[in-house]
């Protein structure tokens, strides 16, 4: 997953850490069932890549952001609040 990283996404988010994210969210929300129709928009130059995600536990949403060569820029998963 992290060979399509950016530069700066690769500094930023070493395998340990998307090991830990990952460890983290199977505790607290349980298994990811599926995930849904993404939506896809651009924002300042980044296409950016909602997908409603389905855990066992709760719903959250992933965002990821990709920059002009196509690269991950930006992985996040999104508390309820901040989704939109």
């Amino acid at each position: 997953m992290r060979s399509g990283f950016s530069e700066r996404m690769a500094e930023a988010c070493p395998a340990e850490l998307l090991d830990s994210v990952r460890s983290r969210l199977d505790a607290e929300l349980g298994q990811l069932i599926r995930k849904r129709k993404p939506a896809v928009r651009v924002h300042g130059g980044h296409t950016v890549v909602d997908v409603p995600l389905v855990f066992e536990r709760a719903l959250r949403t992933g965002r990821v952001a990709f920059d002009a060569e196509g690269r991950v820029s930006g992985f996040f998963v999104l508390v309820p609040e901040a989704a939109p």
